[in-house]
């Protein structure tokens, strides 16, 4: 029971942490009418978020555990966790820390660079077993018709949005396969 209690907590807070910051009301000198009711905006947010992990983790189907992704910069990593987190929820998978009873590991690799016609977005997962033992990969490519001379400035949220969602739509359709 203790160790489902800290998996709820630890999921909820994977959750609400990314969120702690972006409460722009209170941080650009707003009234205090509008600081009042953004805040119980946000704390509404948050509690149905919990709701939400909670959920997911009492119908949990599995368990994964992320490895920190290789070649993308913090801002799309973030980005691309949010998006992660978000379909595992709806696929009743949970994502968990390090040796917490996860079914499989997944390790992400990404790259981005200029084609010639726009920039490319390269990204692989392994999914490996509890010996590091790659049991599947996932790989794909997302073409954004722009370029930039650092090719990640000419990729957007948007795109890191959909290859989170979609990859975790995939990995999940793998390991379903896999019972």
């Amino acid at each position: 029971m203790r160790g489902l209690q800290f998996l709820i907590l630890s999921l909820a807070l994977c959750l609400i942490l990314p969120l702690a910051g972006c409460n722009t009301a209170l941080n650009s000198g707003l009234n205090n009418g509008a600081q009042t009711n953004n805040s119980k905006s946000q704390q509404s947010s948050e509690n149905t978020q919990v709701a939400t992990a909670n959920a997911a983790v009492t119908e949990a189907r599995y368990k994964l555990h992320f490895l920190p992704v290789t070649g993308a910069p913090a801002n799309h990593v973030s980005t691309l966790s949010k998006a992660l987190q978000s379909q595992a929820i709806q696929n009743k998978v949970v994502m968990v820390s390090a040796n917490q009873g996860e079914r499989y590991r997944v390790k992400g690799f990404f790259s981005a660079f200029d084609d010639g016609n726009g920039t490319l977005v390269v990204y692989v997962w392994d999914i490996l077993d509890a010996n590091n033992q790659r049991k599947h990969r996932i790989n794909g490519q997302q073409k954004i018709n722009k370029s930039s001379s650092y090719a990640w400035n000419a990729v957007d949220a948007s795109v890191i949005t959909n290859i989170g969602k979609s990859s975790m739509q995939r990995l999940d359709a793998w390991v379903s396969k896999q019972r």
